[in-house]
């Protein structure tokens, strides 16, 4: 049965002039590894649409949106560089890379000082408290994480994806089991920070001892994942700007109706954008002549894929809000619509893991400003005019114009 499996696959590759075993392989593990770890995000969801009310959920995705914002200091533009390094054999700057970040991510501690200092201003001590608790594991959080790196080099995406459904799961169980005998909005972030802080660190020290890391340095990864850094923060931020808006806009009702809206699509499109991790490897040990002839061939191959998924999602959207998400029945057309999002997002990817895999270090910054940057003007634009509908419009519309930025600078 494999043997005939293993034919399959070769007949396909040649066929389609792709390492389909390598990406078989590579892509179940990815595929079961976020499977599982969106489950379990899907599980805790219905569990908030049940257990909270809609002003409560508002207020958690706010305080959770807002601190997304705030880890653009930790430079999670490491991770990818150290990605590409190990791959190559240098490993030794992964412990400078782990103290870089903490230390940087100490920046996210003080601006969420200053968040919390403005609302005790305005006698709302819920929200101070929140980024009080915030400010303390933010520097660690997402720091920790790069021990996927190691991981994700080695093309070890066993071990990797396993890891982060120990994290993922441990996470929501906690939080899930707060959220059974407790009400109260900050003992569940306390406890959403605290359980995803002391997982991942876990399985960094793991990492760590069974890893063996080798003392080999390129001494570009650090200053490389910096420019990485630097090129992400506007996507961190637009990345969130739609639900800061609509809190301030229309309230923490509205916000939790749309995060419901954009809860299956997005976790949808993390299964695809996992395949940046996937494909960086291979990338990086091919000319940029290779991948310019290559590449849309096999995003043709792609695209099929996409469409029948979102076509299959909005199918079945009504069924999935009436058995899961009873409360959030109006967020059904938004996360329809919303869905095209998972076609043109994942297009993007291939072509920013190129340029990443050749130091496209311009194109790079151009087109992470340029996107972003996009993405929060017409939120800025729309979101005050029309709402929900607005924010999902502008988010469309950025990424298709993103995308075919995207493929120019590929292309040049």
């Amino acid at each position: 049965m494999k043997r005939r499996f293993d034919k399959l696959l070769d007949w396909f590759g040649k066929k389609t002039k792709m390492d389909v075993a390598y990406l078989a392989k590579a892509s179940l593990w990815s595929f079961l590894g976020d499977g599982a770890a969106t489950i379990a995000s899907i599980l805790l969801s219905v569990a908030f649409a049940n257990l909270m009310s809609k002003e409560t959920f508002g207020l958690y995705r706010y305080v959770l949106s807002v601190a997304g914002i705030l880890t653009f200091p930790t430079l999670v533009g490491i991770n990818m560089s150290m990605v590409q390094s190990v791959a190559r054999g240098f490993e030794g700057s992964f412990f400078d890379g782990l103290k870089t970040k903490i230390k940087w991510g100490s920046f996210a501690a003080l601006f969420c000082a200053v968040i919390a200092v403005y609302y005790i201003t305005k006698a709302n001590h819920t929200l101070a408290v929140a980024f009080i608790i915030a400010g303390c594991f933010l520097p660690f959080m997402d720091s920790v994480l790069l021990y996927q790196s190691i991981w994700a080099g080695r093309k070890n995406f066993k071990t990797q994806n396993i890891f982060q459904v120990i994290a993922q799961v441990i996470a929501v169980a906690v939080v899930f089991l707060v959220l059974l005998f407790t009400r109260n909005i900050l003992l569940v972030i306390l406890a959403y920070f605290a359980a995803y802080t002391f997982s991942r660190t876990l399985l960094l020290f793991i990492t760590v001892k069974k890893a063996k890391i080798n003392r080999q340095k390129d001494e570009k990864t650090i200053s490389f994942g910096k420019h990485l850094s630097l090129m992400q923060v506007p996507g961190i931020i637009a990345n969130q700007t739609d639900k800061v808006l609509l809190w301030s806009f229309l309230g923490p009702s509205a916000l939790a109706v749309y995060s419901f809206a954009i809860l299956l699509p997005d976790n949808i499109r993390t299964v695809f954008r996992d395949l940046e991790t996937v494909i960086l490897p291979k990338f990086s040990q091919k000319q940029k002549q290779e991948l310019q002839k290559g590449l849309p061939r096999k995003i043709l191959v792609v695209l099929p894929v996409l469409i029948l998924a979102v076509v299959v999602y909005v199918l079945i959207t009504p069924w999935i809000f009436k058995i899961f998400f009873p409360r959030y029945l109006d967020a059904v057309k938004y996360s329809q619509i919303y869905s095209l999002c998972i076609i043109f997002f994942t297009l993007q990817v291939p072509f920013t893991t190129a340029l990443t895999s050749q130091l496209e270090k311009r194109k790079l910054y151009f087109f992470r400003f340029f996107a972003p940057l996009l993405q929060i003007a017409l939120l800025a634009v729309f979101t005050p005019l029309y709402g929900i509908m607005g924010a999902i419009a502008a988010i469309i519309s950025s990424q298709i114009i993103g995308l075919l930025v995207l493929i120019f600078l590929f292309k040049k």
